[in-house]
């Protein structure tokens, strides 16, 4: 049964367009006379669409016909459309020729660009396949109707004015001399201001040179990080495009100094201020000094700009590192491969940590760190996986500290041991260095046919030279 009703589906399609098709090549040809033209091209538009394409043709087009257009146009129009008809297009094409010939006239766009596009339709519309040729009318009724050059689903570009060229060499191609790009998607949006560059219908793509891409849409002001860029190219089908070599300004924490790296731009669905991943920059160099990033807080690392968040970068063997000091010493050493740095706070997972006790120290390997700029406090707890499981090592005490949170507010002489809120846990364990139980040692052993410490011990006082410090490549 459903065979059969997707079978009178097709049937009743065909039927249909064979209706239109044969209502519309009942206009064999427009005539080239003003007053003729007019009534075939009604009749046509009627056979289309009844009632809406007469009104359409009568007063929309009609009126500008009639008192707008020259000799020479009109002949250009009887040429194009009479084409049409023998590629067999229907209304909507028309239509799409009709409206970019209105809006030309309507926005009184330079006669050179008239002329530019009428060469470029007759190349088109003299090739095998129809698909570019209504592509281009599509594109060049947007285009004239409000300087859209691009419109999809995804995404449209347009400039703000109509300062542009129109060339139909090789291929059809439209130059912008000095225009402000503009980007637009469903709840989001991008601008390259004072830009220059070529688009290309037929392949959906912009080669621009130069320009300004700046960080407003992220909450940044705009006149303190941007980006000034050199050549890049956009493929209009996918929003977003990659720009290397630009000069990236961030007067927040790089006051004078430029950095050279890469900007990465795309318009998402529903961006807000808040969360907006873009644009991004990412820096070349892997290392960058920031000297009082923060009152009394020093970083070294690689940068990148992730939309509104900066972020210090670096890598295992590099990490990034930020210094807290303390009555200009140093007092508290943090290293991640990643911090998040924003407004309101600078945070890190997987942080090691080093507090600094005269020749001793508080440290731990594997910890969460925050630091709220506005409260000027440091919250270093722990979570329980992996490395982070361990205790905090305290030489200063001669103890290893089992304690889920550390808080020290950087302008008071005191570090607080607290449980993290909200947390069921309300212990504290605390174990001297020379505490020693002897089922504790025997469970490093497990099955294993001799103990790892007792390894260990071995290969620091026969391999080592009774030298304390190794590596696990030296070790095995």
């Amino acid at each position: 049964m459903r065979i059969r009703k997707n079978s009178l589906l097709i049937i009743l399609i065909a039927i249909l367009a064979g209706i239109q098709v044969k209502a519309q090549s009942q206009v064999k040809g427009f005539t080239e006379d003003p007053v003729i033209f007019i009534k075939d091209l009604t009749d046509f538009f009627e056979s289309a669409e009844k009632k809406e394409g007469k009104v359409y043709i009568n007063e929309q087009f009609a009126p500008v016909w009639n008192t707008k257009l020259d000799g020479n146009k009109k002949t250009m129009i009887y040429r194009i459309t009479n084409g049409m008809l023998k590629k067999r297009l229907h209304t909507p094409e028309f239509r799409s020729f009709l409206n970019a010939i209105m809006a030309f006239d309507a926005n009184k766009l330079p006669e050179k660009n008239f002329t530019e596009w009428q060469n470029c339709l007759d190349k088109m519309l003299a090739g095998k396949v129809s698909k570019p040729f209504v592509d281009f009318l599509s594109m060049s009724e947007n285009l004239f109707t409000n300087n859209t050059f691009y419109k999809a689903a995804t995404a449209e570009w347009r400039s703000e004015d109509s300062n542009y060229e129109l060339f139909c060499d090789s291929v059809p191609h439209i130059r912008f001399p000095a225009i402000n790009l503009h980007g637009y998607s469903k709840g989001d949006s991008t601008v390259i201001y004072k830009t220059s560059g070529v688009y290309y219908p037929t392949q959906g793509k912009w080669v621009g040179t130069g320009g300004r891409v700046n960080w407003k849409r992220c909450g940044l002001d705009e006149s303190q990080v941007y980006a000034d860029l050199k050549k890049y190219t956009i493929n209009l089908k996918n929003p977003s495009y990659v720009a290397d070599s630009v000069t990236f300004y961030n007067q927040i924490y790089f006051k004078g100094k430029p950095l050279l790296g890469r900007v990465t731009e795309k318009i998402v669905f529903d961006a807000t201020q808040k969360n907006a991943g873009f644009p991004r920059f990412e820096s070349y160099s892997s290392r960058y000094s920031i000297k009082n990033l923060f009152e009394n807080v020093d970083f070294d690392g690689g940068f990148s700009q992730v939309g509104g968040k900066f972020i210090g970068s670096g890598s295992k063997d590099s990490p990034a590192q930020v210094v807290f000091k303390r009555k200009d010493k140093k007092f508290l050493y943090v290293s991640s491969t990643g911090f998040v740095i924003t407004k309101e706070k600078l945070v890190a997972p997987n942080a090691n940590v080093k507090f600094y006790l005269e020749t001793d120290s508080i440290c731990h390997p594997s910890v969460n760190f925050k630091y709220i700029i506005a409260d000027k406090q440091v919250t270093i707890y722990r979570s329980d996986e992996g490395a982070s499981q361990s205790p905090f090592t305290n030489s200063f005490h001669s103890i290893d500290m089992w304690v889920e949170q550390l808080v020290w507010k950087i302008e008071e002489p005191r570090i607080t041991i607290t449980a993290v809120p909200g947390s069921s846990q309300s212990e504290a364990n605390f174990r001297s260095k020379t505490y020693f139980k002897k089922f504790i040692y025997d469970k490093f052993q497990g099955i294993s046919s001799v103990n790892p410490i007792a390894m260990i011990k071995e290969f620091v006082v026969k391999g080592n030279g009774n030298k304390r410090e190794f590596t696990v490549m030296q070790l095995a």
